[in-house]
């Protein structure tokens, strides 16, 4: 398998964290003394990867000025602004486009889902060569399960289902994903989110499910969230 660039979506505006992201963008919201964002590349990098794009928007410029080049954490780190940051973060996957015309394969991540690097190393372990998503069919470590996305999925582990409001479903979607750049022609829809992305792959049978049941990790959109990862992840290392 060739080594994988790492996308990073870095451009919302974290409104459930206002006011404080009025000022600090959310990937720089602290955690454990660390910026959320670090805690994405630090897993990503020690599970092996080390080439990052990080798209930006919402107070782009203070990102940039944060991670810099990327040479304190020990990666390298390019980067894209997404302009249209506001339409959803479907349209920051879009706009990593540019760099990463020459590759076949990419991981993408958000900058606000926190896992230990093993679950990285889960998806390269398992990844079999179509486009997937790293799922977890018994979370132990998201508070609002219902703000969760779901995913249902054949015997053999292919999507055929993805969203919030699924009454019923086999696993949840961990924000991670490894694709093919053949994702960037094959959407087909109007891109709001990523979510809407993975149904156009949906639709043509090509989602496939990397079993991350077990591994840490989870999901930080609110205060409650940022407390309850300050008590849990220290545990994780």
């Amino acid at each position: 398998m060739e080594e994988l660039k790492v996308v990073v979506l870095a451009a919302g505006r974290g409104e459930r964290l206002s006011p404080y992201t009025n000022f600090v963008p959310k990937p720089l919201m602290t955690l454990l003394g660390k910026p959320l964002i670090d805690h994405v590349i630090c897993s990503c990098r020690d599970a092996g990867l080390k080439e990052f794009v990080v798209v930006t928007g919402y107070l782009g410029n203070v990102i940039r000025d944060h991670l810099r080049s990327g040479e304190h954490l020990g990666v390298g780190i390019d980067y894209v602004e997404n302009v249209n940051w506001g339409l959803g973060n479907g349209s920051s996957l879009m706009a990593a486009r540019a760099k990463l015309e020459s590759e076949g394969h990419f991981l993408l991540t958000m900058s606000d889902h926190i896992y230990h690097s093993s679950l990285i190393r889960r998806a390269l372990d398992g990844f079999k060569g179509l486009h997937s998503v790293c799922v977890d069919r018994v979370p132990m470590y998201l508070t609002d399960i219902a703000e969760a996305t779901k995913v249902i999925l054949t015997d053999n582990g292919a999507v055929t289902e993805i969203g919030k409001g699924l009454a019923r479903w086999h696993g949840v979607d961990t924000g991670v994903f490894i694709l093919h750049t053949d994702l960037f022609t094959s959407v087909k829809s109007r891109v709001n989110g990523v979510v809407d992305c993975m149904r156009d792959i949906i639709s043509d049978s090509l989602l496939q499910s990397i079993d991350v049941s077990s591994l840490p990790w989870l999901d930080v959109d609110t205060f409650e969230d940022l407390n309850y990862a300050g008590q849990v992840v220290g545990a994780w290392n």
